[in-house]
């Protein structure tokens, strides 16, 4: 990013009070044109949760803006605008929930950002050092993907050879009936010229 946006985007402005909020579920998302930050993490006048965001910074870049809403809902899920609680470790939380939550390419801008310099403060850490918890979330995140795919390859290798053993069980059993079914009596019907025999051959119910 430009060094004329530096001054003002500082991640996560960290409103520590205690203010009663009836669900950090879902927080309503507010744009403004006018901002100092990219983006807030407060309560309306009716203690709900908002996040707000800065409009203009978040048309110029959307995906950056994208990792900094989820750095923001992460304050509120994880309840750090309630009493007294550690800042910089609530930074650090929030950017490494956003990290593995946001979309890849929201995650892939922040950490561009972060490795170009910006967006270090003395709540959040250097931009150094917050760029060291969104890799260790990727990673994290990569590691979570691959155990899920791995678990769910195994499921279906189970299921599959469930599947062949139910189907060889049935096949088993149609062949043990179809042997079981010996003819109890074979009547000759006719005789052509040909001599070609027409039999009826009775099988047991």
């Amino acid at each position: 990013m430009s060094a004329r946006f530096s001054s003002v985007i500082v991640f996560g402005v960290l409103l520590v009070r205690a203010v009663s909020c009836p669900s950090a579920s879902a927080q309503q998302v507010i744009y403004y044109r006018s901002l100092p930050d990219i983006g807030q993490a407060t309560f309306d006048h009716n203690g709900n949760p908002v996040v707000r965001m800065n409009a203009s910074i978040c048309r110029q870049r959307p995906d950056l803006c994208e990792f900094v809403r989820a750095h923001e809902i992460a304050h509120h899920r994880r309840g750090h605008l309630h009493g007294n609680v550690n800042v910089r470790q609530a930074e650090v939380e929030a950017d490494r929930w956003a990290a593995m939550h946001a979309s890849p390419r929201a995650v892939r801008a922040a950490a561009q950002f972060f490795g170009s310099g910006y967006g270090g403060t003395r709540q959040n850490g250097t931009s150094r050092q917050r760029l060291a918890t969104v890799n260790q979330a990727v990673a994290q995140r990569a590691r979570i993907a691959k155990e899920a795919q791995a678990k769910a390859a195994r499921a279906r290798a189970i299921a599959q050879a469930r599947l062949i053993q139910s189907r060889a069980t049935e096949t088993r059993a149609i062949q043990t009936r179809s042997a079981s079914r010996s003819p109890t009596r074979t009547a000759v019907l006719a005789t052509s010229a040909q001599g070609t025999t027409v039999r009826l051959v009775l099988y047991p119910q």
